[in-house]
């Protein structure tokens, strides 16, 4: 997928080549010379990946202390609260957070090949379940 702010260019590279009937070409013996052209095109993408938190949701609550962050990018590499995740094909990944009781943050970044970064912050609160004993008798 192009990005509409990439910046195109075009060059034009001749190459010389030189083929030699026999011997060698510092002797003076015959030689004939063959240019040929390529065009190479590069994309300069001055943008920063794309990144989608799809679970969970910011500002959100739960009574599970391990989490489960999801999402989506189409940078090369991922990392949840500065732990480096696996971006699988398709440019989707997973991760696991241990929360404390509270509001919790989790910052989620990712990095393309040109070293671009897009970072995202989420908010979850974790209210853990309450333990009840059973009353002695």
């Amino acid at each position: 997928m192009k990005n509409k702010w990439a910046k195109a260019f075009t060059i034009t590279i001749s190459l010389v080549m030189f083929l030699v009937a026999s011997g060698c070409i510092c002797s003076g013996e015959s030689a004939s010379q063959q240019t040929q052209t390529d065009s190479i095109e590069n994309t300069q993408d001055d943008a920063p990946p794309f990144l989608t938190i799809i679970q969970p949701a910011d500002n959100s609550t739960t009574n599970t202390q391990l989490l489960s962050v999801g999402g989506r990018t189409n940078g090369t590499k991922v990392t949840v609260n500065g732990a480096n995740v696996s971006v699988v094909e398709g440019g989707t990944f997973n991760a696991s957070v241990t929360l404390v009781s509270g509001l919790n943050s989790i910052t989620v970044t990712a990095t393309d090949d040109a070293s671009k970064k897009t970072e995202k912050v989420i908010h979850v609160t974790y209210i853990p379940q309450s333990q009840t004993t059973p009353s002695q008798q």
